[in-house]
């Protein structure tokens, strides 16, 4: 039904001063029905295809429409292009705003918001204030969601919630209860918030004496028992709550099941649960294949992943990472040639995995075809995805990519530097590697235990054996890696590779 185009937004355009077309209140519920469906897409034609100025209702309904159907960027684009042009927010504009930035746990903008709203007046409405404290609340930034929280006039059951659930996710169960007790009333998400409080804790045992007090209980609280029971490893007692839940379970209960069995390495039992299903997600099918690979069963996670009647990307990608991570990378590049052809776009996490598989099979061709086909500028943002290029076009012997990849990132992290200093002393470039050291050392980078042993393994290959006394002076002396000096020695002069590997892996 949402992929159905509706027809309501074509006549728009040419409208007639008394079409209902031409009623702002009709084109605010329009543009919210889609959004409700699913169709945001059509929201936005409707909205685009408006041809005066959209009043602030209309920008407020799109924007929210985003928001909930996760779009964030795009809610986030919309909000800073409305304040371009002079439309003035509604409460109900920054309070989605302040939803989308709060589910992204993004503080820095939120804190921006939040100065946004005292210029507006807008810092004692509730609904405002509820999503500051929830903006604050999700970023664990406790005093002053409590700073907020205290500075409301009117506090109703969702400020109370939010407020308790800040400080259980941030393990101070003595403080959300202390304010759970000062409630003046509560209802089912403040008893799950502090259930969710004590599972987070691992205090499964007053978290059951709140759950026996309950006097409604709904499937989110059921949920946070099962699965607070599965993280502290108490599976009996999982499976007993699963089984006292009532008859209409749902899919998620059933995935909360199998995620912690998956986890624990009980596949067996997770494969019984999976097949008892009355009816499974993708996630349900995501997760056994994924416990399966993790477990090193490549075997019987194809055999799963091959029954998988609607394949989804994130199917693709946990299969393909799996025949990678499992020593099968020309498998993976297989499956992944299958993929090519299904239009699916892929996502960041994606590409990592396929970037992984040409690591391992060390061809160029096949690498620059990924690149080219797949990796955009935007992607240079992503520094883990950039390292991952580098340690790729190393691998495939070809420093000279690697190094235009590290020249294309603006602000580059100790990863980056380290991949790329690993990269030149692999090729025997220990001059190279040493002079981008010191542009890291000038950055004020410091490094780690990975990016000494790529400058180390730089004055191995390159016979630099003086240089590589005082780059290990430079380890013990400046940045406190204080292992054996003759072993460090020993490995650096007579190129025992192992000996410095298990060295700084403990470091």
């Amino acid at each position: 039904m949402i992929g159905m185009d509706y027809g309501l937004h074509t006549p728009i355009r040419g409208s007639n001063p008394g079409s209902i077309f031409s009623s702002n209140v009709t084109l605010n519920k329009i543009i919210r029905i889609y959004s409700r469906l699913g169709a945001i897409d059509y929201a936005h034609k409707v909205f685009d295809t408006i041809p005066d100025q959209p009043n602030q209702f209309i920008w407020t309904a799109l924007i929210h429409g985003h928001v909930e159907n996760s779009n964030y960027k795009e809610s986030l684009g919309l909000f800073r292009r409305m304040l371009r042009e002079s439309i003035p927010p509604l409460k109900f504009t920054v309070s989605s705003i302040l939803k989308c930035l709060s589910r992204q746990k993004r503080l820095s903008e939120g804190e921006s918001i939040h100065g946004l709203v005292v210029k507006l007046s807008f810092e004692l409405d509730p609904m405002v204030q509820n999503s500051l404290i929830d903006v604050y609340a999700r970023s664990e930034e406790i005093i002053v969601a409590r700073k907020v929280f205290d500075g409301m006039s009117h506090r109703d059951v969702v400020s109370w919630n939010s407020m308790i659930s800040c400080y259980g996710n941030c393990y101070q169960v003595d403080a959300a209860i202390e304010l759970f007790h000062s409630m003046p009333e509560r209802n089912v998400v403040s008893w799950t918030a502090m259930l969710c409080g004590y599972a987070k804790t691992g205090n499964m045992e007053e978290a059951q004496n709140m759950f026996d007090e309950m006097p409604v209980r709904d499937l989110a609280a059921w949920k946070v028992m099962i699965s607070g029971y599965m993280d502290v490893g108490n599976f009996s007692a999982a499976c007993c709550t699963f089984n006292k839940m009532p008859s209409n379970k749902d899919i998620g209960s059933w995935n909360i099941m199998i995620a912690g069995l998956c986890k624990a390495g009980r596949l067996d039992f997770a494969r019984d649960f999976f097949d008892r299903m009355p009816s499974r997600n993708g996630a349900s099918w995501c997760m056994l294949i994924d416990g399966y690979v993790k477990a090193g069963d490549v075997d019987n996670a194809r055999l799963l992943f091959d029954q998988m009647n609607d394949k989804n990307l994130v199917s693709w990608s946990t299969m393909i990472a799996g025949h990678a991570k499992n020593g099968q990378a020309s498998h993976a590049l297989k499956l992944f040639n299958q993929f090519k052809h299904l239009g699916i776009e892929p996502d960041e996490s994606f590409i990592m995995t396929v970037i992984s598989v040409c690591s391992q099979l060390g061809i160029l061709d096949i690498a620059e075809n990924i690149v080219s086909n797949y990796v955009q500028c935007t992607h240079f943002s992503n520094l883990h995805l950039v390292t991952s290029l580098i340690d790729m076009y190393s691998k495939c012997g070809s420093v000279e990519r690697a190094w235009q990849v590290f020249g294309n990132v603006h602000k580059k992290d100790l990863f980056c530097y380290s991949a790329m200093i690993a990269a030149f002393a692999n090729h025997g470039r220990g001059r190279e590697a040493i002079t981008l050291f010191h542009e890291m050392l000038s950055h004020n980078i410091k490094p780690d235990g990975v990016a000494f042993l790529g400058i180390l393994t730089a004055c191995n290959h390159g016979g630099l054996v003086n240089e590589g006394k005082e780059w290990f002076e430079l380890m013990r002396k400046e940045f406190g890696f204080c292992r054996s000096r003759s072993t460090m020695l020993v490995w650096l002069i007579f190129s025992d590779v192992r000996v410095v590997l298990m060295m700084l892996i403990e470091l």
